[in-house]
C-alpha cells in the first residue's frame, strides 16, 4: 500500500527544507511548532525586503531600457563626411537687358503672349523668388500670374537666362580653396546647380541624386557640376573623376574658403534680397529645418568664419529588437519614404511638408521632389504656397518623424568682419583697355587680368570647343586680343566681395551612443547580488524547487508507509 498525496507532500516539503540551501529554510521543517512559526516569518520578512529592493531594478529597465551617453574616447573628423554647402544668392536680372516691373506691369496688363520661353523662366524664378519682398505689389503680381502660361524649370536644361540675364556662376562662386586641393581651384567644377524655393542655388559636396532619392523622382538638382573641364591639358589638374562620395578632412586646419561678389547691375533699390547658406548632411535638402545663416542685403560682410562642431550619435544594433517608441528613433531602413531611399529625421519632415503641399493643392511645384505624373503647380499656385504659415507649428505633430537612430548634425558658430557695402571699384574698364592696347604690364592688372581671363573666356567659349594645347598665357592672350568679344553686360572691375571660410572646431569630436545599459546578465547580476546576500538565493536554488516539486515528489508517492518509517529512522542517525 502506497502512502497517500498529502503524507508524499509533507514528506518531500520536510526533505526539502533538511537539505535547501536558502538561508534559514532548514529551520522551518523542525517539529515544534513556534520555533517553526519564528522562522517562518522570518523568512518570508526577507524575501519582502528582498522584492522590495529588486522592483525599482525592473522598474528603472522597464522605463529606460535605452540610454544615451558619451563615448569613452575621442574620434578624429575624418571618420564622418564634410558637410554640404548651398550658397542661394537671390538676385535680380541684369538691369541693362531685363526690367522685372515692366514685365510685371506689362504682364498684368496684357498677358505675355509676347514672351519668349527663356523669359518666361525668368519671369516665373524671380516672382517665386521675390514674392515675400513685394508685398505693396501683390495684386498686381496675383493678375500677372493668373496669365501666366504653364511651364517648368529644368534644373538639366541649358538655360539661357542663367547665363544671360543673371550673375554667372562664375563671377557668384570664386577663388575656391582647400578640401579638393590647398591652392586655389575653379568652384564650378565642384559646385552643382541646385534650384529651391528660394530660387537658383549652388551646392557643393552633396551625394549624387541617384544615391538619394528613389527611382524615377524628379529633383532639380544638376547631376553634373556648373562646369565639366575638357580633357586638354590647361585643365588636367582640375579635371577629376567623377567624384562619387562627398568629402571628407583630416584636420580642422583645412577649411574650405571661397568668395562671392556683388555688382552694382545686379542689385534693386526696392527689392533687397539676402544672401542665404545652408549647412547640411550630404544626404538631406537645404529647407528651412537646416542650418542656415543669412546675410541681410543691407549689411554686406567682408570675411566670414563658420566654425562647425558635430554632433554625432551611433546606435547598437541591437536596439532594432526594442520597439520604435522605447528607443526613440528609426534606423535607416525602418520607415520607407516616398521619395527618399533611406530616412533621415530632416528628409522624413522635408516630405511631409512635400505631401502637405500636394494635398492642399492638387500640385507639385517644380522645385520640389515629385513623378512624371504628377501635376506641376502653376505661377498662382506657387504664390499661394507662399502664404502658408509656417509649417514648423506643426510639423511634429502631423509628421511622426523620429530622429534617426545614426545621424551627423552641423552645429555652426558664426563670426564676421563688416565692411561697407559700397562697390569698390578697382579700375574702370576703359582705363583696363586702354592699358592693355598700350601694352603696359604692371603687376597691378597682370593680377586683375589673370584672375579674370580664365572666367571671362570659360563663359564665352564652350567645353567642347575649346583647343585641345591652350595654355592659361593663350587663354589671356585671346581675351586680351578681343576684350569688346568677351567683356560682359557688366563693369567685372567694380564690386563689393565676401569671402567664407568654414571649418571644423577641433580636429577630434566625442560622439554619442544609444544602447542598453542592461542585459539579461546584467539584471541575473543584480537580482542575485540582492537575493544571494540576503537569502543566499541563486539560479540553482529555483531548480532545486522545481526538482522537489515534481520529481521527488513522484517518487515520494511510490514509497510505502514502511519506506517512509526507514527512511525517518535513517536521517534521525
Amino acid at each position: 500500500m502506497k502512502i497517500g498525496t498529502k503524507t508524499a507532500l509533507k514528506e518531500t516539503f520536510l526533505e526539502y527544507c533538511s537539505s535547501s540551501s536558502v538561508h534559514g529554510v532548514k529551520y522551518i521543517g523542525i517539529r515544534k511548532r513556534f520555533d517553526r512559526l519564528g522562522w517562518i516569518l522570518l523568512v518570508l520578512g526577507f524575501l519582502v525586503i528582498c522584492f522590495i529592493n529588486f522592483i525599482p531594478i525592473l522598474e528603472k529597465w522597464r522605463r529606460n531600457p535605452i540610454e544615451l551617453a558619451f563615448e569613452r574616447k575621442f574620434v578624429p573628423i575624418n571618420e564622418i563626411t564634410f558637410p554640404a554647402i548651398t550658397v542661394c544668392r537671390l538676385q535680380m536680372p541684369n538691369k541693362k537687358l531685363y526690367n522685372y516691373y515692366d514685365a510685371l506691369r506689362n504682364g498684368a496688363r496684357s498677358g505675355f503672349n509676347s514672351s519668349d520661353r527663356e523669359t518666361l523662366k525668368l519671369f516665373k524664378l524671380l516672382t517665386q523668388t521675390f514674392f515675400y519682398l513685394m508685398r505693396k505689389n501683390t495684386s498686381e503680381i496675383y493678375r500677372a500670374a493668373k496669365q501666366f502660361p504653364e511651364i517648368k524649370i529644368d534644373i538639366e536644361e541649358e538655360n539661357q537666362f542663367l547665363t544671360h540675364f543673371l550673375l554667372p556662376s562664375q563671377f557668384v562662386l570664386y577663388m575656391c580653396r582647400g578640401i579638393k586641393r590647398a591652392d586655389y581651384w575653379n568652384c564650378d567644377v565642384e559646385f552643382h546647380r541646385h534650384y529651391l524655393d528660394m530660387g537658383f542655388c549652388y551646392t557643393f559636396n552633396m551625394s549624387p541624386k541617384a544615391k538619394i532619392f528613389r527611382t524615377n523622382v524628379t529633383y532639380p538638382l544638376a547631376q553634373d557640376p556648373n562646369f565639366i573641364p575638357p580633357n586638354v591639358t590647361f585643365f588636367n589638374e582640375i579635371n577629376l573623376k567623377k567624384r562619387k562620395k562627398p568629402f571628407r578632412i583630416f584636420d580642422r586646419r583645412q577649411e574650405f574658403e571661397f568668395e562671392t561678389h556683388f555688382y552694382q547691375e545686379f542689385e534693386d533699390p526696392i527689392c533687397k534680397p539676402d544672401f542665404h547658406l545652408y549647412i547640411h548632411a550630404p544626404t538631406e535638402i537645404p529647407w528651412e529645418g537646416s542650418n542656415r545663416f543669412t546675410m541681410p542685403f543691407n549689411q554686406r560682410i567682408n570675411q566670414l568664419f563658420i566654425q562647425i562642431e558635430p554632433q554625432v550619435i551611433n546606435s547598437d544594433f541591437n536596439l532594432k529588437k526594442f520597439e520604435v517608441n522605447d528607443r526613440d528613433c528609426y534606423f535607416t531602413d525602418e520607415r520607407p519614404l516616398k521619395y527618399f531611399l533611406e530616412y533621415s529625421k530632416a528628409n522624413c519632415e522635408y516630405e511631409c511638408y512635400v505631401n502637405e503641399t500636394q494635398r492642399k493643392f492638387n500640385c507639385s511645384p517644380d522645385f520640389m521632389p515629385h513623378y512624371k505624373s504628377d501635376r506641376i503647380c502653376n505661377l498662382t499656385e506657387i504664390l499661394l504656397l507662399s502664404d502658408i504659415p509656417s509649417f514648423e507649428q506643426d510639423r511634429n505633430m502631423k509628421c511622426g518623424c523620429l530622429n534617426d537612430c545614426n545621424t551627423i548634425k552641423y552645429d555652426i558658430g558664426v563670426s564676421q568682419i563688416h565692411s561697407s557695402s559700397k562697390f569698390v571699384p578697382r579700375t574702370s574698364e576703359e582705363e583696363l583697355i586702354k592699358a592693355i592696347q598700350a601694352n603696359v604690364s604692371s603687376d597691378f592688372h597682370k593680377e586683375i587680368l589673370d584672375e579674370l581671363g580664365e572666367k571671362l573666356y570659360l563663359m564665352k567659349i564652350p567645353a567642347n570647343q575649346i583647343p585641345v594645347n591652350i595654355t592659361s598665357e593663350g587663354i589671356r592672350l585671346k581675351v586680351l586680343s578681343n576684350i569688346d568679344a568677351f567683356m560682359p553686360e557688366f563693369n567685372i572691375l567694380s564690386w563689393n566681395s565676401s569671402r567664407l571660410h568654414i571649418f571644423y572646431a577641433k580636429s577630434l569630436f566625442l560622439p554619442m551612443r544609444r544602447y542598453t545599459p542592461y542585459n539579461f546578465a546584467d539584471i541575473v547580476a543584480q537580482c542575485g547580488g540582492i537575493f544571494g546576500g540576503i537569502m543566499g538565493i541563486s539560479l540553482l536554488s529555483f531548480c532545486e524547487i522545481v526538482y522537489f516539486c515534481t520529481i521527488r515528489l513522484l517518487e515520494k508517492r511510490k514509497l510505502t508507509p514502511i519506506d517512509v518509517i526507514q527512511d525517518e529512522l535513517k536521517e534521525r542517525r
